[in-house]
C-alpha cells in the first residue's frame, strides 16, 4: 500500500487525475506508474484485462508506491472481493442503478457489520503492513468503492444509491449517461444541458452525503472543468488514447499524417 493512501489523498482538498490502463501487460502499467499522475485504474469492463494480468498491473503499480483503482465488470460481485484481496485501494463498480445494486456493491466490499465480505485478504494484509486482526479493524476504511451512475435509472435513484452505507464514491461514465439521456443519439456530454445537469447534481450529491465524486474524462480539458464542479477523482485519457495519440504526433511530424 501506498505511503500516503488513496483516501489521504482525496482528503486533501485538491483533484486528484488517474491514467487509466485498458491494455494488459505489466510495462504499460509501470510507464503510467512511474509518471506524476496521483493514482492508476485498471479497467477490466472495457479494456482486456483479466484478472491474473490485473493481479500483476496491480503489484506492479503498487511496488512504485502509487494507488491503484479497478474497475471491475458489470454486476461482478464475487470478482470485487478478489480484486480487493490483491490489495488495491479503489474498486469502481459499473451500472449501479438501484439502492438496491448499491447495497449489493457495499455488501461485497465491506466486512460486517456493513457488508459480507468474504475473509481472505492475504496479499492485502502483506501490503498493508498490518496483521490480520488489524488489517480486518482497518479494511473496512482502506479501499474507496465508488458507484458508477452512467443511466437515466441510476439518476431516478440517485438519492438511495448515494445514502447507502458502505459505499464511498459516486463515479460519473459520461458516454453511457449521454448515451442514456438522449436516447442513444449522442456521446458529446459537454454538448447537452440534460447530461451537463446531471454531472452537476451527481457532484453535488455526493458532496451532500460526504462522498467522493469521481468523473472519466476523455481529455484534460474536461477534466479541468469537471475539477471545476467539485469533482476530486478523475481519470484523463487511457494507454490506448496515448498510445494512438504519441503515434499519429510522430507520424504527422514525418509528414505522414
Amino acid at each position: 500500500m501506498s505511503a500516503q493512501t488513496l483516501r489521504d489523498r482525496l482528503a486533501g482538498g485538491r483533484p486528484l487525475f488517474m491514467s487509466w490502463s485498458m491494455l494488459p501487460g505489466t510495462l504499460g502499467a509501470e510507464l503510467l506508474a512511474q509518471q506524476p499522475w496521483d493514482a492508476c485504474v485498471i479497467d477490466m469492463q472495457h479494456g482486456l484485462i483479466g484478472y491474473q494480468e490485473a493481479r500483476d498491473m496491480a503489484a506492479t503499480v503498487m511496488a512504485l508506491d502509487k494507488p491503484t483503482v479497478v474497475r471491475v465488470p458489470v454486476g461482478a460481485h464475487g470478482l470485487m472481493g478478489r480484486v480487493l484481496d490483491i490489495g488495491v485501494e479503489g474498486l469502481i463498480a459499473p451500472m449501479v442503478n438501484t439502492g438496491e445494486d448499491a447495497r449489493a456493491l457495499a455488501a461485497a466490499t465491506k466486512y460486517p457489520p456493513v457488508g459480507e465480505r468474504s475473509w481472505g485478504a492475504y496479499r492485502a494484509i502483506g501490503s498493508a503492513g498490518l496483521g490480520q486482526e488489524d488489517y480486518l479493524a482497518a479494511a473496512n476504511g482502506l479501499a474507496v468503492s465508488f458507484a458508477m451512475i452512467e443511466t437515466r435509472t441510476a439518476l431516478d435513484n440517485l438519492d438511495e444509491i448515494a445514502a447507502t452505507p458502505g459505499i464511498d464514491g459516486l463515479f460519473v461514465g459520461p458516454n453511457d449517461l449521454t448515451i442514456s439521456l438522449t436516447g442513444g443519439t449522442s456521446l458529446d456530454a459537454m454538448g447537452t444541458p440534460e447530461v451537463r445537469e446531471a454531472i452537476s447534481l451527481i457532484a453535488a450529491k455526493a458532496s451532500e452525503n460526504g462522498l467522493v465524486a469521481g468523473i472519466y474524462c476523455g481529455t484534460p480539458d474536461f477534466a479541468l472543468t469537471h475539477a471545476e464542479l467539485g469533482y476530486s477523482f478523475l481519470a484523463v485519457g487511457t494507454d490506448r488514447g496515448f498510445l494512438a495519440e504519441g503515434a499519429a504526433n510522430a507520424l504527422a511530424r514525418l509528414g505522414r499524417g
